[in-house]
This record gives C-alpha cells, sequence and structure tokens, in this order.
C-alpha cells in the first residue's frame, strides 16, 4: 500500500479503468489508533496497471479523496468518508463515487457501524482541494447499516444509468445484499431488491456482454423491461456458476 516502498499491501475496495489502465484503490480513509491518531494514510493511494507490462503505478489519490470529504464537510479529523465503489467515465469525462460510509465524527469502531450513507458524488480529474465543484445528490433511501458495496455503469445506457449494490451488515453479524438501478438524477429504474441473505456481494460485472433484449411487453415500460433484462442475466449468471461448481 501507499507508495509502493513497504512490503504491506493495499486493502483492494474498487477498480475501474482509465486511459487504457486498471485502477485500484481503497478506502480513502487514513488509519487511527484508539486515541484518534493517524497511524498511515496507506489506504490513500491508487495503483494504475499498465496491461501491456503489468507495471504497478502508486499514484497519492489524498488530494482527491481531501476535495470529496471538504465537499461533503468531514474534513480530517473531525470525520471521514469510506470508498468501496469508484468509477472513471469516459462519456462524462467525471469520476463518480458512492461512499459507502460517511461520518462528521471521528472514527469509532462500534459508531462507525452506523455511518452507511445514500451520497453519490461526481468530480472532474484532479479537483480543487475546496471541494469546490463536486456534484453531490442522495439517492435510494438512507439506511444507517446499508452501504453501497459497488456498483457499474449499464452497458448501452451512455453511462447514465447505475445498477448499485448495497450491503447491510450489523454489529451481530446479520449481513443482507441488495441491488438497484438508478439513473445519474437518482431516479429509481429497478426498485432496491435483496438479492442474498447471509452474504455480502461487493462486487458486480457483467458476463458475455448485456442482452439479447427482450421485446417490451404491451403493459410495461423501459424500467419493467430493463428489471426483466436484470433477471435474465442473472439467471444466466447463477446457471453458469453452478455448472462451474459441478
Amino acid at each position: 500500500m501507499g507508495d509502493g516502498s513497504k512490503d504491506k499491501p493495499l486493502k483492494c475496495e474498487w477498480s475501474t479503468q482509465k486511459g487504457g489502465k486498471m485502477l485500484i484503490g481503497s478506502t480513502g480513509k487514513e488509519r487511527t489508533d484508539d486515541d484518534g491518531n493517524v497511524v498511515h494514510q496507506g489506504e490513500m493511494w491508487v495503483k494504475a496497471i499498465d496491461p501491456a507490462t503489468m507495471k504497478v503505478e502508486h499514484i497519492d489519490w489524498r488530494p482527491t479523496y481531501t476535495a470529496l470529504r471538504a465537499a461533503a464537510q468531514c474534513p480530517f479529523g473531525a470525520g471521514y468518508l469510506i470508498h468501496e465503489g469508484a468509477r472513471w467515465s469516459t462519456v462524462h469525462d467525471r469520476w463518480f463515487y458512492l461512499p459507502r460510509k460517511m461520518s462528521r465524527e471521528p472514527y469509532d469502531e462500534i459508531i462507525d457501524a452506523g455511518k452507511c450513507v445514500n451520497l453519490m458524488m461526481s468530480c472532474v480529474d484532479c479537483p480543487p482541494p475546496s471541494g469546490a465543484g463536486i456534484l453531490m445528490q442522495p439517492y435510494l433511501t438512507k439506511m444507517n447499516q446499508r452501504g453501497c458495496s459497488d456498483f457499474l455503469f449499464v452497458p448501452g445506457s451512455n453511462d447514465c444509468h447505475i445498477f448499485l449494490l448495497r450491503t447491510d451488515e450489523s454489529l451481530d453479524g446479520d449481513i443482507a445484499t441488495y441491488a438497484a438501478v438508478i439513473d445519474l438524477e437518482a431516479n429509481v429504474l429497478m426498485a432496491e431488491t435483496l438479492i442474498a441473505k447471509n452474504r455480502k456481494f461487493e462486487g458486480a460485472a457483467w458476463v458475455n456482454g448485456f442482452g439479447p433484449f427482450p421485446e417490451i411487453g404491451p403493459d410495461e415500460g423501459p424500467a419493467d423491461q430493463l428489471k426483466r433484462c436484470l433477471a435474465t442475466s442473472v439467471a444466466r449468471c447463477s446457471s453458469a456458476c453452478s455448472k462451474s461448481n459441478a
């Protein structure tokens, strides 16, 4: 993690593609001890991997994470954001972040369990330290123990529809995973749906393309069609997984 000078590995939380490289990031939060003192900021760096050489470039992402925190009014020492989902959109030429947690109080392991947030953020590359120009809006319903664990742009939507996973996790060990589809204005295209109990899914990907699209029925709109398409894709993926496990 960090600048790559030490052997300790990075706790990978999100990945995306940008400029022909894969970028991999972590929580975006500094590590602190029980007294709130900063131990290290190694999880605030991003790794860029060149597919041709597999060379790893270590990028200091603290300026971007700091700008996001400034915009959300949870600066260093007084709060934090924890990221598990981030994507670069070539279509919009912008970054999109759906933080899992947000707090305007110092980190506390117990209190942190209820700090999940439903905040969508978008910014240009290298936003100003003040956070000026960062777009923010809420999406779905705020649930204290349910936050975004990953999201991706729906193929064919011109990066305007977002498929997202939110995981619900309590201190007692109760876990569940939910899925939904929204647009960039946070309109709900597929209502949040429970897809797994006692399991925490933290990643999503499209397998074997997207489609073919079924014909729209006489009494359904685009949102209903999208929901059926997703259900078909999930069923296809489940079938493939069952065969591979066999």
